[in-house]
Order: structure tokens, then C-alpha cells, then sequence
């Protein structure tokens, strides 16, 4: 008897393709929030555009001096930097031009969700701003400083007692914003409750072109 091969066409459906995540990078110390500024300056091309978050609270030591800020005005931060509700606190900022955790964001660049707490200006910087000193993307959500007075009193992880207003932050350039010195981005959400110190100066910002909302300013 002949046998017969019979032929069954399969059918597959395709599965659209999934588009492909950028990488992001997690910082979780004080040396890896260092060891990324220098990234953006010495690679700009790989991590000019990065995303990065933060994946627990990151605390300055007390002898260090931040002295290299994230993105320049040539090369500014075009990536996006979660902050995920966590804090970069004690920066020492000592740096001559763009003075803060960046210096500048860029068209493109997104800062959301973090606290910069405890952030003191140990040098006179021209545009000084609790997050950024020039902003020309968004900042969302974010905190700089704390608005309390010496009076505020809570225990720390040992149980000492210690003033809440020793870590506020204080901002001091020629040009200081609470938040950013030039702000030609967007900055929704954010509040500020640093000293600011200039010789020109806003609580949120000292000079804007485009739109921000703030919940609560202090700047003296």
C-alpha cells in the first residue's frame, strides 16, 4: 500500500517585537555618584545620556568636596537620574562656574524623585542651584533642603538626639537658586527650603524663561 505524506502547514503568529529598554545603572555609594560625574565629563558619549537611579540613600563624608558636578554647558546631562525617593546628603560643593549636583541638564535630561539635603557651598560659585545650576530640561518632584528651624529635634539611627536644621542646605553664588540658578526648562513639583545667597537670588530659582511650580520657598 503507497502511503501518502500528508503536508500540514503550521501557522505562528509573530509576536511584535518588544522594544529594547535602556540599560540603566544603579549608585548606591558616594564613590559611584563621584565615579559617574567623571564618566559624563571623560566618556560624554556613552553616559552624557545615561540612565541612572539611585538605589538607597547616599551620604557624603564629611571630609570630602565635590568638586566635579554632573553635566557642563557643552556637554550637559541629556539622561534621566531617578532619584526613586531616596537623598544625596552632606555635599560639599566646591566648584568656580556651575555649582551644584549637576551643572547643567540638558533639552533632554530628566532629574525626578530625590532630595538633596545638607548641601553647603564651601566656595563661592557664579550660578549656584540646590539641584542644578542651569536647568534647560525637566526637574520633577524633587526636594532641596530642609525648612526647619534648630528647634525641630528627631533621633538619629543611635538614638542621639540632633536638630533637623543642621541639615539644611546652603546655597551661596554670585547668581543662587533654591532649585536652579537659570532655569530655561520645565520644574514641576518641587520644593525648596535651602538658604539661598547671592548677590542675585530666587528661592527657586534666580532667573527663568520657561515654567516651573513650587510648593514652598526660603531664600535669604
Amino acid at each position: 500500500m503507497k502511503q501518502v505524506k500528508q503536508f500540514i502547514p503550521e501557522f505562528t503568529k509573530k509576536e511584535p517585537e518588544k522594544p529594547v529598554e535602556p540599560e540603566k545603572t544603579g549608585i548606591s555609594t558616594y564613590e559611584e555618584l563621584v565615579a559617574f560625574a567623571e564618566n559624563v565629563k571623560n566618556d560624554y558619549d556613552k553616559y552624557g545620556s545615561a540612565d541612572v537611579y539611585l538605589e538607597n540613600n547616599i551620604l557624603a563624608p564629611d571630609d570630602s568636596a565635590w568638586v566635579l558636578d554632573i553635566g557642563t554647558a557643552d556637554n550637559p546631562f541629556n539622561g534621566t537620574f531617578d532619584g526613586r525617593g531616596y537623598g544625596i546628603v552632606g555635599l560639599n560643593v566646591s566648584i568656580d562656574d556651575l555649582g551644584g549636583l549637576f551643572g547643567c541638564i540638558g533639552e533632554n535630561g530628566l532629574v525626578k524623585d530625590i532630595a538633596v539635603i545638607d548641601c553647603d557651598f564651601t566656595k563661592n560659585s557664579e550660578y549656584a542651584g540646590g539641584i542644578a545650576a542651569v536647568n534647560n530640561g525637566t526637574i520633577d518632584h524633587c526636594l532641596s533642603g530642609i525648612n526647619q528651624g534648630n528647634y525641630v529635634r528627631i533621633n538619629d539611627k543611635n538614638g542621639n538626639r540632633i536638630n533637623i536644621g543642621e541639615y539644611n542646605s546652603y546655597i551661596k553664588g554670585t547668581y543662587s537658586g533654591g532649585v536652579a540658578a537659570t532655569n530655561n526648562g520645565t520644574i514641576t513639583g518641587t520644593r525648596n527650603g535651602a538658604f539661598v545667597n547671592g548677590s542675585e537670588c530666587g528661592g527657586l530659582v534666580y532667573k527663568t524663561q520657561a515654567q516651573y511650580t513650587a510648593v514652598q520657598t526660603t531664600a535669604r
